[in-house]
């Protein structure tokens, strides 16, 4: 056994129960933490999920899509922008379909959550409502929103349908 001063080598124990127990919560946070990092969507592709989920669930339906839309909120590729953020809704003239950076305090959430303060019916009204993975997906988006900031697609890059009018 070789002595270093007070120490003697063959006796250093390294860490204990409750340091490995640390060390291994702070490399499974690192991980957490890197691989959220990884998987976090442009503007861009927020916005593109945004509009698939209203494609899907409000435009095609006819309800807020074609000529003549619901509450006058067109809910199309192409109008979808212009119509929800920065909007009164018209249940709730109070809030903003889409309050840019405030899913808390954005109509629309409520309406698609069917909160109690809403007028009318939880939306989509025709077909399933929307998935919890959907509606975090909306709440994202609205998060990443600016006020003031223009849509992330041109209205030239987003698909365009017979229906948008």
């Amino acid at each position: 056994m070789v002595r270093l001063g007070r120490i003697s080598v063959g006796e250093v124990r390294f860490a204990g129960p409750r340091v490995w127990r640390l060390l291994v919560l702070v490399c499974t946070t690192a991980a957490w933490t890197i691989a959220a990092a990884a998987q976090q969507l442009t503007p861009e592709e927020l916005e593109r999920e945004a509009v698939a989920i209203f494609e899907r669930s409000c435009s095609l339906t006819g309800c807020h899509g074609g000529p003549v839309a619901q509450q006058d909120m067109f809910l199309t590729s192409s109008q979808f922008y212009e119509s929800v953020v920065d909007q009164p809704s018209v249940g709730r003239p109070d809030l903003k379909r889409v309050d840019p950076g405030s899913p808390e305090t954005s109509y629309l959430i409520m309406k698609v959550n069917g909160d109690p303060d809403i007028e009318g019916l939880q939306m989509p009204m025709v077909g399933n409502k929307l998935s919890e993975e959907e509606i975090a997906k909306l709440e994202e988006w609205i998060r990443s929103l600016n006020p003031g900031q223009g849509p992330a697609i041109e209205s030239t890059d987003r698909p365009r349908y017979p229906f948008d009018g």
